[in-house]
């Protein structure tokens, strides 16, 4: 009989071999194609705080030939958390060392 470390393994294993949903959900959250003011608008925060972020080595959007900044929900998510920690008073420098 397996145990269910076995029986996830071997799960993982056929979903990322075979296009099973866990292939796709990792694939579409960290597919970089979404602007900025889109992602203003699903976190509420601002472009300047988005770029500072980003400027502190907190975020890394991939950036288009023309170098605009784009994100995935993976990131939106990391910003959210982010955006948590600064504003429970935890300083820049010390959410990059997490």
């Amino acid at each position: 009989m397996w145990d269910n470390l076995t029986y996830n393994k071997k799960k993982e294993h056929n979903q990322k071999n075979w296009g099973g949903t866990m292939a796709a959900e990792s694939s579409y959250k960290d597919k970089k194609v979404i602007t900025i003011g889109i992602v203003r608008e699903l976190t509420g925060l601002s472009e300047r705080q988005i770029r500072y972020y980003e400027e502190r080595k907190l975020i890394f959007p991939d950036r288009t030939p023309g170098g605009s900044r784009k994100y995935s929900f993976s990131d939106i998510e990391l910003l959210m958390e982010i955006a948590d920690k600064i504003e429970d008073g935890v300083q820049t420098y010390e959410i990059r060392q997490d």
